[in-house]
């Protein structure tokens, strides 16, 4: 039997209680597409796959630590930034507690960049560096085979070793975004989220401001998906949630390739999906106007 893989994305304030609380403070929130798509490689590869949002869900510590003991995960993967790092070691803590033998994954932009830090903590198993959609697939083969290879063999991954931490072998970016699956936002309950219907279009941004981790964390290199690619994500979304108005391009800039955002306008433009409201950001010196 396939092991079970838990991912959790911690909330970013410890101090929240509720659901209304969390949506009083920040207004907006997301699907955690990163997670989903992660999920969905999973899925698709046979594993038996699950997906906490804690910026959404509210559980108890009791009611996690039954989770657990329900689901039984080998791995769990944590996704990590800078301001739910605190909560993200708490629920790394609750779940050694409960599975001492579950293989602990953290990943994300802080496990990304601080990687000595968080291996400091005796929970943590291993870190995914970048893209987590094939080294966490990586990982659940190990756990499959019994553990009878390395942790740190893993392209991608950096493990503790008796010296200090191990960095494994370098792992290449993902050439072709249109390859991976659409993310199953049935991993999530997309009902808790202010803005539910979400698209990723691509990784990275030509853009390298001082104040983003977005080149950096992506290796400097910007990829995107074809128009036509994002169009058909878009028709689906649309086939499975029929009462979907509008979407949010969630990535730093939509506008870069000037070819592909006219394309997939046109595309918009002549379909049954004309009056969707598409909402998107975009880089200020990347927009051109044209008259």
């Amino acid at each position: 039997m396939n092991p079970n893989v838990l991912l959790l994305m911690p909330r970013e304030y410890d101090h929240c209680r509720t659901h209304e609380e969390l949506k009083d403070m920040w207004h907006i929130t997301f699907p955690p597409l990163g997670l989903l798509y992660i999920g969905t490689v999973l899925e698709r590869n046979g594993y038996r796959v699950r997906v906490i949002d804690f910026s959404v869900e509210n559980h108890s510590r009791q009611e996690f630590e039954e989770l657990l003991r329900s689901f039984q995960p080998a791995v769990v993967g944590i996704s990590v930034c800078a301001t739910a790092y605190c909560f993200a070691l708490i629920l790394a803590r609750a779940v050694k507690r409960v599975l001492s033998d579950s293989v602990i994954v953290f990943g994300g932009p802080l496990a990304t960049f601080c990687y000595k830090e968080v291996l400091e903590n005796q929970e943590v198993s291993c870190v995914v560096r970048s893209e987590g959609e094939y080294a966490m697939l990586d990982i659940m083969r190990y756990v499959e085979s019994n553990k009878t290879s390395a942790l740190s063999e893993i392209p991608g991954l950096v493990v503790r070793g008796l010296n200090g931490v191990v960095v494994g072998p370098h792992r290449e970016l993902i050439k072709d975004l249109d390859s991976l699956p659409y993310p199953n936002r049935n991993l999530v309950d997309l009902s808790l989220y202010s803005t539910q219907y979400t698209i990723s279009t691509s990784r990275g941004c030509p853009a390298k401001c001082i104040f983003c981790s977005s080149s950096a964390f992506w290796k400097n290199k910007y990829r995107i998906r074809s128009a036509s690619d994002v169009f058909s994500e878009v028709e689906l979304l649309k086939e499975q949630y029929p009462a979907m108005d509008r979407f949010v391009m969630a990535e730093d800039t939509f506008t870069a390739d000037y070819g592909r955002c006219m394309k997939f306008c046109e595309l918009l433009q002549n379909s049954n999906l004309a009056q969707s409201q598409a909402w998107l950001e975009a880089h200020f010196d990347l927009l051109i106007y044209t008259h």
